[in-house]
């Protein structure tokens, strides 16, 4: 699964990824049977446009979604404007709809 963030807050990256030296492909363990791996950064230029922190999401199993979305949802709840799961965009920031919406993409991979 691709999730991307837009946030204005350039701390977001350390709170997902807690290591030193974010690189292309760094792979952290986000919860027991999820795993996080860093896509990128894009930093416009232009004032007002807000950075995209882009990493893919593993999930061993549709149970494990909820842990993840208990171990998402506090580092970016207030740091993030928008969330793209897959390119769909996430409504709104709600814990309970990014858990369905996570859900639904897991399935549709499953198929």
């Amino acid at each position: 699964m691709k999730l991307e963030i837009d946030t204005y807050d350039g701390s977001l990256i350390y709170d997902l990824f807690p290591i030193e030296r974010q690189s292309i492909h760094t792979e952290y363990k986000a919860t027991e049977g999820s795993a996080i791996t860093f896509d990128g950064r894009t930093i416009s230029k232009v004032y007002g446009v807000p950075e995209t922190v882009s990493f893919s999401v593993k999930i061993n199993s549709k149970e494990q979604v909820a842990d993840f979305v208990e171990w998402l949802f506090p580092r970016v709840k207030q740091k993030a404007i928008s969330v793209r799961l897959n390119r769909r965009i996430v409504d709104y920031l709600d814990k309970d709809l990014l858990k369905r919406k996570m859900e639904d993409e897991y399935n549709r991979i499953l198929e």
